[in-house]
């Protein structure tokens, strides 16, 4: 079967030459009539030809606009854009939350180490060398007697930095006083589990000179 078009195009070329044939052979006849239905032929043929667009074949059933599989890739693609947002947007909360903890965890080693400057006998009798206070699950024990060493205000000042770190970091937290050299010390603080994820930010070490 040929196209639609091409048929069009050779009925039309028919229809125009039976038609010039037709209309001419009222008027004259014999020779002339022959030598007029030649030249109506041959004008025929050399009207232009269809172009090969109009020849494509279109389905009755052919649809435009967008179909099922392009809405699904389409939503494909933007739920995995979503998902990266969600993760970049997470890790950005628990970097910003471990720079948060750390910042207060600096303060709080400072603190402790502005009360062992006030002790200043303390720190000579070494009531601060080798101290190591976990918060307990409830931070009210901080003002136990089992948490301290050393004399009444040495005590009274790991108590107070025990509370201070049951509020950076909640129970489970531990603060260590490692004695240097001379008046040189560092203060570690080993931030809960549950507080921070990332197991190489849970160490913070302060080093501070008294």
């Amino acid at each position: 079967m040929y196209p639609h078009s091409v048929r069009d195009h050779v009925r039309g070329r028919l229809t125009f030459v039976l038609s010039a044939s037709c209309g001419a052979r009222d008027s004259m006849s014999g020779a002339r009539w022959l030598a007029f239905a030649r030249a109506a032929s041959l004008r025929a043929a050399h009207l232009p030809s269809p172009s090969p667009s109009s020849c494509a074949h279109r389905s009755p059933t052919d649809q435009a606009g967008v179909g099922l599989i392009e809405v699904l890739v389409a939503v494909l693609i933007l739920s995995i854009g979503f998902l990266g947002m969600a993760k970049l947007q997470s890790q950005a909360l628990a970097s910003a939350n471990s720079a948060a903890a750390h910042q207060m965890g600096t303060v709080a080693s400072y603190s402790m180490a502005d009360a062992m400057r006030i002790d200043a006998e303390g720190v000579a009798r070494g009531d601060y060398a080798g101290v190591s206070i976990t918060v307990p699950d409830d931070p009210e024990d901080c003002a136990s007697s089992g948490v301290g060493k050393g004399g009444p205000l040495a005590v009274r000042h790991q108590q107070d930095w025990c509370g201070q770190l049951a509020l950076l970091a909640g129970p489970g937290t531990v603060g260590e006083i490692e004695r240097l050299s001379g008046d040189q010390y560092r203060l570690v603080i080993t931030f809960a589990e549950h507080a921070m994820a990332d197991v190489d930010s849970r160490r913070l070490s302060t080093r501070v000179r008294l």
